[in-house]
């Protein structure tokens, strides 16, 4: 999308402009850079971890924090669009 954003088609269609060779420069090597960032991060081993609370993403369970905070937003939510339907009947 960005090479063919530096020319008038790509620029109509895509809304993109073309890359300075500073700003190219930059891209490169903050995509190196989360490499490397990466393999550092998949060294470090778990049980070093231990005390983190990890959300448990996979469980059906209404106790963690997350899942009570999911389902707030969502009464919340249905009660806006309850509010704003009820408002336009």
């Amino acid at each position: 999308m960005i090479w063919l954003g530096g020319g008038r088609l790509g620029s109509a269609l895509l809304g993109t402009a073309s890359l300075t060779a500073g700003q190219q420069i930059t891209c490169w090597v903050l995509g190196a850079f989360s490499l490397v960032v990466n393999v550092a991060i998949k060294q470090i081993p778990m049980d070093a971890l231990k005390g983190v609370a990890w959300p448990d993403l996979e469980s059906e369970t209404k106790e963690d924090q997350l899942s009570k905070t999911i389902d707030q937003a969502s009464r919340a939510y249905s009660r806006k669009v309850d509010d704003l339907m009820s408002a336009g009947a």
